[in-house]
């Protein structure tokens, strides 16, 4: 089997077991798809070759957001084992947000909420809270169009790099007051988590 037909069997595969809703399954096939783009694309050598190592998984991290917030919440329980919490692992480490920096800024939202939903470890908050203040802040000064101020974000930021207790707190009481995402495909009914764990957070 050739390697382009190996990859549209694999995105096949992904696609179908996420509209079947069978998470454990579609996250299985999310982290053999991210491992043939690294082992076979990425050992091509070739400029085309890294090329095409991005595109992939510039497009598998947009795939991702599916399996890590649409589980309905009578399935939660599937999210803290397994093959659905690699994946949450997989969208926030430090691979995935150095490609979000340069390709899908857009995505630091979804990497920052599957932090706070799912993964409030030392071991993530370091890579996401040093790339977040670099990145978000450095392309929030140059204006980028592409990155929009963002709640969660900044409160992430004010709790964890500014260490300005204050600022979160106020940031907190707006997104309690005001949830920002109730249009948001994937967190749109994610407000009652994502203030629980804010206020969690605070109180550490």
């Amino acid at each position: 089997m050739t390697l382009e037909r190996q990859l549209n069997v694999k995105w096949g595969l992904l696609a179908c077991y996420i509209l079947e809703g069978k998470w454990e399954q579609a996250a299985f096939a999310a982290l053999i798809l991210d491992a043939v783009v690294d082992e076979r694309l990425g050992g091509m050598g070739s400029a085309k070759g890294k090329q095409e190592v991005l595109k992939q998984r510039t497009c598998l991290a947009h795939w991702l957001l599916f399996i890590v917030f649409k589980i309905p919440a009578d399935k939660t329980e599937i999210i803290e084992r397994g093959q659905v919490a690699k994946v949450i692992e997989m969208l926030i480490s430090e691979k995935y947000l150095t490609l979000m920096a340069f390709y899908a800024p857009h995505l630091f939202r979804y990497a920052a909420a599957a932090f706070m939903f799912y993964k409030p470890e030392k071991t993530f908050k370091d890579d996401l809270v040093h790339i977040l203040g670099h990145e978000y802040r450095k392309k929030n000064e140059e204006g980028a169009p592409t990155m929009e101020k963002n709640e969660i974000i900044e409160f992430l930021l004010a709790l964890f790099l500014d260490m300005d207790f204050e600022a979160a707190k106020t940031l907190l009481a707006s997104i309690q007051a005001n949830y920002p995402y109730a249009t948001d495909y994937f967190l749109h009914d994610k407000a009652e988590l994502l203030t629980l764990n804010c206020r969690i957070l605070v109180s550490y």
